[in-house]
């Protein structure tokens, strides 16, 4: 539904759309491994409190641009939260 809605209101190819999600999921694996490194010497609260504030922020901006540049950077942001407070 969302992917179906930038391909009608913003222009974007279907391949556009798809590596969108692809930066989404790869910042989901990026965030997970960079977590695993990070959180035997650090407070599993405060990781899980950094990844819930990024992945809300790319979540939240995501609404708010239309270049796809930008929003392949904030679904990463976003995507790297999600793997930072789930790993």
């Amino acid at each position: 539904m969302i992917s179906s809605a930038r391909v009608q209101w913003l222009g974007f190819s279907e391949v556009a759309v798809g590596r969108l999600a692809s930066a989404d999921l790869g910042g989901l694996a990026a965030g997970a491994m960079l977590s695993s490194w990070f959180m035997a010497g650090s407070n599993r609260r405060n990781m899980t409190l950094l990844g819930a504030v990024l992945a809300i922020l790319g979540n939240v901006l995501s609404v708010w641009f239309s270049q796809y540049g930008q929003l392949f950077a904030l679904r990463a942001l976003a995507g790297i939260g999600s793997g930072i407070y789930t790993g």
